[in-house]
């Protein structure tokens, strides 16, 4: 039987498994979803604190809600967080780069970090306006919108 999954408060952690649902997975305010694996829902629906510790995989939609926040982590290897939506990302709230592990990515460099059939910008025609961009060094992360992916570029204030 096929349900909504709602989490109030708390976290959800997926740690290298997957969530098998087929309705709407809800991250709620004051909640965090966490780990890697897969989820296979109609829609992921954020409006709390979203954490791919990896690459999370998700068979359907992505919608960010304005109070929701995308954190994304790129390190040394290069090696970036990833979220692969089959389906459509409705693009709202923050997005939040940090850089880890002490890496400082070259000037041009770039990290795709969210794939995705269809794109649906949020308020004000920006997809996740960035939350942190001052990665040091005087360099920031841009925000590149691809056609079926989103990513970032190194580059250094001038």
């Amino acid at each position: 039987m096929n349900r909504n999954i709602e989490v109030r408060g708390g976290s959800l952690i997926l740690n290298g498994g997957r969530i098998e649902n087929g309705l709407t997975v809800l991250i709620d305010r004051n909640t965090t979803f966490r780990g890697f694996g897969s989820i296979q829902a109609t829609k992921v629906n954020n409006l709390g604190e979203f954490n791919p510790e990896g690459t999370v995989d998700i068979a359907g939609d992505f919608d960010q809600d304005p109070s929701g926040n995308l954190n994304i982590r790129v390190s040394f290897g290069p090696s970036v967080d990833r979220l692969n939506v089959s389906g459509t990302v409705t693009a709202q709230g923050a997005l939040t780069a940090t850089l880890t592990g002490g890496f400082i990515p070259a000037v041009g460099s770039t990290f795709k970090f969210l794939t995705f059939a269809t794109l649906v910008r949020g308020a004000g025609n920006i997809a996740f306006p960035l939350g942190s961009t001052n990665l040091g060094n005087n360099l920031f992360f841009a925000l590149l919108i691809n056609h079926n992916d989103l990513t970032f570029e190194t580059r250094q204030v001038q």
